[in-house]
């Protein structure tokens, strides 16, 4: 929702989450006749990220072509704030400006590696975001140091901040 807002130059008041658990459709929007066009393909981010930097050139793929009588159902669900709660976040930082989106971005990244990693990755999102929301000037979030991928310079306490300029 960070990059509708951003690259087609819409209000947050004019973005709607919607889930699709099939992964089908990775992108639609509606019209001011109200029409809708989607964009749909394998549950395979490779294709609309590939469109996106080669836009407006379609590329040759290796991914499978969709078969849709393959496709039982598209089924659409609002989100739920609970199981998806850097919606909340997503909407703040769009709404404040700044480098906030930048901040999120950064938190959300060390919340994957946490995830991966099998630790309490949803609390450490939001902690991560809150500490830093307050200086949405810099985009710098505390990590934790055993994710040395994200760790920059070289305290010895247990965390680390990572600055992306």
């Amino acid at each position: 929702m960070i990059e509708a807002r951003w690259l087609f130059g819409v209000e947050p008041s004019q973005i709607e989450v919607v889930v699709h658990p099939q992964s089908i459709i990775h992108s639609m929007v509606q019209f001011e006749d109200s029409s809708v066009m989607a964009q749909l393909g394998q549950p395979d981010m490779r294709m609309p990220i590939q469109y996106a930097f080669s836009y407006p050139v379609r590329l040759k793929s290796d991914i499978k072509p969709l078969n849709f009588f393959e496709v039982q159902d598209l089924t659409f669900e609002k989100p739920d704030i609970e199981k998806f709660p850097n919606l909340t976040f997503a909407y703040e930082a769009i709404k404040t400006g700044g480098n906030m989106p930048c901040i999120l971005n950064a938190a959300n990244e060390v919340a994957v590696a946490l995830f991966f990693e099998g630790t309490d990755w949803v609390f450490a999102n939001e902690q991560s975001y809150r500490e830093n929301a307050a200086e949405s000037n810099v985009c710098a979030i505390t990590v934790p140091e055993r994710l040395s991928a994200y760790r920059c310079g070289n305290k010895s306490d247990s965390f680390g901040v990572l600055r992306v300029s």
